[in-house]
């Protein structure tokens, strides 16, 4: 988060392109709404986009999806651009297939043209199942953002045959908690992490922490809900590799007794 910080507070001195890629359930998408958080508290439009297997197969599905907000301003583009960024999200008729080029150069205008009034950070989740057609406008774009306040943060899975960017693109791959880091995390918010007996078992996945029955017994309120808060922010991690094939509790310190919510929702 920390590099993440430093791009949206450096936007004004020029745009960047960083490439988070990650195991599914490592934090990815979490990082990019913490991301989104930090970037309206100073100002910055935010344009998202998210790849979606189903419609992977639809060209400029997703790129529509992020230009929506500033196709008002489309009108101000050069007429082919123009025409082929409308035609590209079917908002006039046109017999051909619209020039990728021109879509790509037209995207790039219209969101050049738009950071002059406040400047843009544009987030695209689950890269891995973008529309080929945005996908490669995306490259093309995030190729040329050294001039404009525009920062690109592109999240996607590891194991996917797809690289992004070139050579001087910022990247940076999410790595889980590791046992130490995973015991300050619990401490930090009164928990301790103990080991169990024959309550539950983890083989080889990466589980959300287990909230053992009798400790749910001890843990009430704010207190419950700060626990399922943990459990929700290990879920996002791969903290419970460390703990591959043994078994997790979270233990709450101290023994005020009351009855338990049935689940994290009831206790929200």
């Amino acid at each position: 988060m920390a590099l993440i910080g430093r791009l949206i507070e450096q936007i004004e001195q020029g745009g960047s392109t960083l490439v988070i890629s990650g195991e599914p359930g490592i934090g990815k998408s979490a990082l990019l709404e913490a991301a989104r958080h930090r970037a309206s508290e100073h100002g910055i439009s935010v344009l998202s986009m998210t790849g979606v297997l189903a419609e992977v197969h639809l060209p400029f599905a997703a790129l529509e999806q992020a230009l929506r907000p500033l196709m008002k301003r489309a009108a101000g583009l050069v007429p082919r651009q123009r025409s082929a960024l409308r035609s590209a999200f079917g908002m006039q008729d046109d017999s051909g297939a619209p020039d990728i080029f021109l879509v790509a150069l037209a995207t790039l205008a219209l969101l050049a043209e738009s950071a002059t009034h406040e400047p843009i950070l544009l987030v695209a989740d689950d890269a891995q199942w973008l529309d080929q057609a945005t996908y490669d406008v995306l490259a093309f774009v995030s190729r040329r953002l050294s001039s404009d306040p525009i920062v690109l943060l592109v999240a996607m899975r590891d194991g996917f045959n797809r690289s992004f960017g070139d050579a001087s693109t910022l990247r940076h791959r999410l790595l889980g908690l590791d046992d130490a880091d995973s015991e300050r995390l619990l401490d930090a918010h009164g928990l301790t992490r103990v080991r169990s007996w024959g309550v539950h078992g983890i083989t080889n996945v990466i589980p959300s922490p287990v909230l053992h029955r009798e400790t749910l017994g001890r843990a009430t309120g704010a207190l419950y809900r700060g626990l399922c808060a943990v459990d929700r922010a290990l879920a996002a991690t791969r903290a419970g590799r460390a703990l591959a094939n043994s078994l997790v509790v979270l233990a709450v310190k101290g023994e005020r007794r009351a009855p338990a919510p049935t689940s994290c929702q009831a206790a929200r």
